[in-house]
């Protein structure tokens, strides 16, 4: 039989290598959040073509990616046409239309809070289909 002594040891011996481990997966998920974070903002472009235009309801920047901590490329004013391609739900649980500036070849994201939304059968198929990046 095995002493208190030597038992209280393995106690200590366990606890200090589950606190190890607990700190190894907390830098791990925090790794992953940051790069995920990163990885939402960097001037993504999808090829998707989506059904619908916005106008802006504010001047806004023209963000590189779906989130107010991405990049900016530009301004856009207030009353701006916007044509949406597809929409995304960013880590934050907003929509953010990926879009082409109307009668321009400039693209980027804004987030639906900063425009109004029109919807549109482009295609002719009888419905509008919103298109998810």
């Amino acid at each position: 039989m095995q002493s208190l002594t030597t038992l209280r040891h393995r106690a200590v011996r366990l606890a200090a290598t589950g606190a190890a481990l607990m700190t190894v997966l907390a830098g791990v998920s925090v790794a992953t959040a940051t790069t995920a974070s990163a990885a939402s903002c960097s001037d993504w472009s999808p090829s998707a073509n989506g059904e619908g235009e916005g106008i802006l309801t504010k001047s806004v920047n023209n963000k590189k990616g779906p989130g107010e901590d991405c990049t900016s490329s530009g301004s856009l004013s207030t009353g701006t046409i916007v044509w949406l391609r597809c929409y995304t739900i960013n880590q934050y649980g907003n929509t953010w239309w990926y879009f082409r500036t109307d009668a321009t070849s400039t693209y980027g994201w804004t987030s639906e809070n900063n425009m109004k939304v029109y919807m549109y059968d482009d295609n002719g198929n009888g419905t509008w289909e919103p298109t998810r990046c």
